[in-house]
């Protein structure tokens, strides 16, 4: 009985750190918090734009319909003149996680739109649109460079396009997951043991 007890509290404690380990890293994801100053919206940061480049935190009555609800309604529109886009910082730098994933909701109105993760400001490429224009894209990625405190959305030159949300999610490490799993195993033999005999 006593081992059913333990093995039944170890399968609850692996369900209970299961949706802390789904948490989104990022703040304001929906961009639903206006910014201020230098930002595109609160706790994201325009990047490499000139001052020709446009930022704006409302849903324009121009944008299209969003099918991904699931980010909520709030849009960002960005023009880009020479190339950039929006990054947020999400953790010191050297102190993210190894193993995770990332995506965004975008829809391209004419260049080309990339996402990537990365570490103190060494962030590479790790999905892109591929030129899709006109038509919801959810850019999808396991982190790139790592590990990972900073998550940019960024435009070719002239790029336009809208941002219906973000997502950057850590995965546990598999030897974490290995451990856990053998030890689960283990405690299922005792029992099965402690039954049967």
């Amino acid at each position: 009985m006593r081992y059913l007890v333990l093995l039944i509290c170890c399968v609850a404690l692996l369900f209970a750190a299961s949706p802390a380990l789904a948490d989104n890293l990022l703040q304001n994801p929906s961009f639903s918090t206006a910014g201020s100053g230098g930002q595109a919206a609160a706790s994201w940061l325009q990047i490499n734009g000139p001052t020709t480049s446009l930022v704006n935190s409302n849903v324009l009555p121009s944008a299209p319909a969003n099918p991904y609800l699931v980010y909520g309604p709030n849009l960002i529109f960005v023009t880009v003149g020479t190339g950039g886009g929006l990054a947020q910082i999400f953790l010191p730098a050297n102190s993210g996680p190894t193993l995770g994933f990332s995506e965004v909701a975008v829809y391209v109105v004419n260049g080309t739109v990339s996402i990537g993760t990365g570490n103190g400001g060494n962030t590479g490429y790790d999905a892109s649109t591929g030129g899709v224009t006109g038509q919801w894209v959810i850019l999808s990625a396991p982190f790139g460079n790592t590990p990972a405190n900073m998550f940019i959305i960024y435009g070719t030159p002239g790029a336009q396009f809208y941002v219906a949300g973000a997502d950057v999610t850590a995965t546990p490490e598999p030897g974490s997951v290995a451990l856990l799993g053998t030890g689960l195993i283990g405690l299922a033999g005792l029992l099965r043991r402690k039954l049967v005999g």
